[in-house]
C-alpha cells in the first residue's frame, strides 16, 4: 500500500518517510450528502495555499495507517478512486465540481471521501483532511439490472444459481434480458421483470417489488434490528480479515410486491413482503458471491391460484441478486398518447394513452415521459407514469411486459383476433390508403401491473390482454398512421387505495400510443 501512494503521489520515498503528517489538516464540504445522477457535486476545500490538493474516494472505511506518511480514515482498498485536483491557490481556497453519471463505481453508499495535500517544492509531510460521507444514487436514468448470483469459490456456502426461491413453487427462478433494478434518491427502489425456472420454462411471473425505508451507516440506528443476515462464510468479513465489510451495506426496512402468472402459472397472483432481516445492499450482500447485490426473505401470500396447478396459500421464499449494468439489448424508444389525424374516424378526440373506464376516464404519460422496449428474446415493455387528464393527483406507474413476438412474415400472423383495424377504410393500403397491416408485428401475451401514486397510493392492479394482440407498426395504434402501439385491456383491482374510496373491481380499458425518439 504504500508503494501504491508513493506512486500516486509523484514524491521521493525519503519524502514520504522522512515528512511526519502534521496539524493544520485541510477541510472539505460538499453541497450536499446525497447526490443522484445528473446532480453536479459540489467540493470546496479550505488549507495552505501552494499545497497539491488529492481526493481519494473509497466505498470502504479504515483507519489505514501509512507508516511515515499518515493515518487515512478510508480503507485505501480495491474501490479506490483517487483525483488530482491541482495546486490551491493563493488564497487557500480551492472548488471544483463532478457530475454524477451511470458509469460511477460508488453508487449504492455510502461512500467515504477524504483530501491530503503535500508541498510539491519542500514536501513538509502529507495533511489528511476531514472524512466526508456520501449517498450517491442512481435513480430511474440508469438502466442497473437484476443477475443471477454464482457461489463464491472460497467464501460461499450455498449454491448460486437462482436469483427467486419461492417455497414450494419453485426453486430455481432467474430474471429473463429486460428486468430491472431503480434505487431512488427518495429512499425508495423497485425491482420489476419476468421471472422463470430453466427447468420449466413456462412456468413464468411478472414480479414487481417495491423497497422504501432506506438506511445506511449515518443513521443512528443502523443497522437494522435483526440485520446483517450473514451467509457467507465467517472468513468473508472484515472482523475476520475478509474482503465483505457489512458496516458499508445499506437497508430497506420494508418492502413488498406482486408476482402475476404467465404462461403455465397464468391465472395466479403472489403478495410478498418482508420477513425477518431487511432486505440488504452491497458487496457480498447477496449471501452468495462478493459482487456487489442484494438478498432477502419473504413471506408468500397467494391471492389467486393459476388455472393448472395449485399452490399452497401461504409460504416463504428469498431474493439474492447481483446488481450491474444492464446489458445492451434493445434501444428503448419514447411513448405518447397518439394524437388523430385524416385517416382517424373520430373527431374532438382528446388525446391520451390510456384509457380505464369507471377508474377516471384518460390518462397521459407525464412529463418525464413513457418508454418502450423490445428485446432479441421475443419480448417488450411498456414502462412509466401515467397522469389523469382531469387531475393530476391521480397517478400509475405502469409496468407492462408482452411476449411471444409474431414477427411480419411469420406463418401464424396475424394471430387469431387480429389486427384491430379502427381506421378509416381509406386508411389501408387494400383500399389505396398508406398503412399496411401485413409489416406489422403482434405480441399474443400481454400482462402487467399499474402501481397508484398520490390519490391512488397503496392500490394496485392487474393489467391483462382483452381480445385482439398487442400489435405494432405503422398505423398500429389505430388513432393515425405513425409508428406506435394498441390493445385493449381488462383492470382487475389486487389492492386498494390506502384512503379514499374504493376503486371499481374490474373495469375494461385501451392502451394507444405513438413512438417517438426519446428526446
Amino acid at each position: 500500500m504504500l508503494s501504491r501512494l508513493k506512486a500516486l503521489l509523484g514524491i521521493s520515498a525519503l519524502a514520504l518517510m522522512t515528512s511526519p503528517a502534521l496539524a493544520q489538516d485541510p477541510v472539505i464540504n460538499f453541497s450536499q450528502t446525497t447526490y443522484t445522477v445528473g446532480e453536479t457535486a459540489m467540493l470546496d476545500y479550505q488549507g495552505k495555499p501552494g499545497e497539491a490538493l488529492w481526493l481519494l474516494i473509497d466505498r470502504n472505511l479504515g483507519p489505514t495507517t501509512i507508516p511515515g506518511v499518515a493515518t487515512f480514515d478510508v480503507a485505501l482498498g480495491p474501490d479506490l478512486l483517487f483525483f488530482y485536483l491541482g495546486i490551491v491557490g493563493g488564497q487557500g481556497a480551492f472548488s471544483g465540481s463532478r457530475q454524477i453519471k451511470c458509469d460511477s463505481k460508488h453508487f449504492g453508499g455510502p461512500t467515504y471521501v477524504q483530501a491530503f495535500t503535500y508541498d510539491p517544492i519542500n514536501p513538509s509531510g502529507v495533511k489528511v483532511s476531514n472524512l466526508v460521507t456520501l449517498n450517491v444514487v442512481k435513480g430511474d436514468t440508469c438502466n442497473d439490472c437484476p443477475r443471477t448470483p454464482i457461489q463464491d469459490p472460497i467464501y460461499g456456502l450455498t449454491p448460486g444459481g437462482t436469483a427467486v426461491y419461492l417455497h414450494g413453487i419453485g426453486n430455481d427462478f432467474v430474471f429473463a434480458p429486460g428486468a430491472s433494478w431503480n434505487q431512488l434518491q427518495d429512499g425508495t427502489a423497485r425491482l420489476q421483470g419476468e421471472i422463470y425456472r430453466p427447468s420449466f420454462p413456462n412456468e413464468r411471473f411478472l414480479l414487481d417489488v417495491g423497497f422504501s425505508r432506506y438506511m445506511f451507516s449515518a443513521d443512528p440506528a443502523f443497522p437494522p434490528p435483526g440485520s446483517p443476515k450473514l451467509e457467507l462464510a465467517p472468513a468473508a468479513y472484515w472482523d475476520q480479515g475478509g474482503p465483505v465489510d457489512p458496516n458499508n451495506w445499506q437497508y430497506y426496512n420494508a418492502f413488498s410486491g406482486l408476482l402475476v402468472g404467465l404462461g403455465d402459472f397464468a391465472g395466479g397472483t403472489i403478495a410478498v413482503d418482508r420477513m425477518g432481516p431487511a432486505f440488504q445492499l452491497g458487496n457480498g450482500a447477496n449471501g452468495k458471491d462478493l459482487t456487489f447485490g442484494g438478498s432477502g426473505w419473504l413471506n408468500v401470500n397467494v391471492l389467486t391460484q393459476p388455472t393448472g396447478t395449485t399452490w399452497a396459500a401461504t409460504g416463504g421464499g428469498d431474493i439474492n441478486i447481483q446488481i450491474g449494468e444492464c446489458p445492451s439489448l434493445g434501444g428503448a424508444i419514447c411513448v405518447v398518447a397518439a394524437p388523430t389525424d385524416a385517416f382517424s374516424p373520430q373527431t374532438n378526440f382528446v388525446p391520451h394513452a390510456v384509457v380505464m373506464f369507471q377508474l377516471d376516464g384518460k390518462f397521459l404519460f407525464d412529463q418525464s415521459g413513457g418508454t418502450y422496449t423490445e428485446f432479441p428474446d421475443g419480448t417488450a415493455r411498456l414502462e412509466g407514469t401515467i397522469v389523469s387528464i382531469n387531475d393530476s393527483r391521480k397517478r400509475w406507474d405502469v409496468d407492462i411486459l408482452f411476449s411471444g413476438l409474431i414477427p411480419a412474415g411469420d406463418p401464424a400472423n396475424p394471430p387469431a383476433g387480429s389486427p384491430k383495424l379502427e381506421m378509416l377504410p381509406n386508411a389501408y393500403i387494400w383500399n389505396g390508403g398508406p398503412i399496411d397491416p401485413a409489416t406489422w408485428r403482434y405480441y399474443p401475451d400481454l400482462v402487467g401491473t399499474f402501481t397508484g401514486q398520490g390519490t391512488y397510493d397503496g392500490a394496485s392492479l392487474l393489467v391483462t390482454r382483452r381480445g385482439p394482440a398487442w400489435q405494432v407498426g405503422f398505423g398500429a395504434n389505430n388513432k393515425n398512421v405513425n409508428d406506435g402501439g394498441s390493445a385493449w385491456t381488462f383492470f382487475d383491482v389486487i389492492t386498494q387505495p390506502s384512503q379514499g374510496a374504493p376503486l371499481e373491481l374490474k373495469t375494461e380499458g385501451d392502451i394507444n400510443v405513438e413512438f417517438i425518439p426519446c428526446p
